[in-house]
């Protein structure tokens, strides 16, 4: 009981350094709280190493030696996923890797394909949030969202749960102007699902409370060794796979 009360506490320390901004500090705790709890519950577990993976993919893109221009063909291979069958787990991580090289367009797309695949929703929101600011300005976020999700919904209840979250996203990562623009959008919404009616009562309580915190303090320089120190695997898993498919000169 004790060690599942530590990790609460750990979890509920990370999300707050991550609304402030403070990725690196976030990772770590989000790392220390798998470790103080062994046997955490499937989808607990699930939900940190999603955590995990986004803040790594951020931080990755805070590195610029690390980041090198791809090629369309390159891009291509790497949406072929990591083997020629590829599964939904396979194309995810090929997501993702997309998603810590900063092609954002490329994720989103390969993030769209997974929904549609029936993949999970809520195990790549906050990566398919971070995408979508990246690519627009607050004033146009609202139609980005509506094209994508009418892509992805056709039920009026999950699209609107998707847009949902995406704001709830964005707000937990700081990006508190697209929030807004999302669920000013949102409010306009006639006969909003009751099941959501709370959603919205606390994420625009968020807002607000985003609104009166400060700026969060300059970022310390990335040490060598620290916690971004694995994330650079990813991009050599794509310099890896793009060496292993690429088509030899001459052929």
């Amino acid at each position: 009981m004790l060690g599942k009360i530590t990790g609460a506490l750990i979890r509920k320390e990370a999300d707050a350094y991550r609304a402030q901004g403070l990725q690196e500090e976030a990772l770590a705790l989000f790392k220390k709280s798998l470790n103080s709890e062994p046997q955490l519950p499937p989808d607990i577990k699930n939900a940190i190493e999603q955590q995990i993976q986004q803040l790594e993919a951020e931080l990755v893109c805070t590195v610029p030696d690390e980041l090198e221009q791809l090629s369309d063909e390159q891009i291509a291979v790497i949406r072929q996923g990591w083997c020629d069958d590829a599964s939904v787990d396979d194309l995810a991580g090929s997501a993702h890797a997309l998603h810590a090289m900063c092609r954002y367009g490329n994720a989103l797309e390969e993030f769209s394909i997974l929904i549609r695949r029936g993949y999970s929703p809520h195990h790549i929101i906050g990566a398919m949030a971070h995408c979508l600011v990246q690519l627009n300005p607050p004033q146009e976020l609202v139609d980005a969202v509506d094209r994508l999700a009418a892509g992805l919904f056709q039920d009026s209840k999950n699209n609107f749960a998707f847009k949902l979250s995406l704001a709830e996203e964005m707000v937990k990562g700081r990006f508190v102007e697209h929030s807004m623009e999302l669920s000013r959008y949102l409010a306009r919404h006639s006969g909003i699902p009751g099941a959501y009616r709370i959603r919205m009562e606390t994420l625009n309580k968020n807002l607000k409370s985003s609104f009166r915190k400060p700026h969060p303090p300059g970022r310390k320089p990335l040490a060598a060794g620290g916690a971004v120190a694995a994330s650079p695997s990813v991009i050599q898993r794509i310099r890896a796979a793009v060496g292993k498919r690429s088509p030899k000169r001459g052929q």
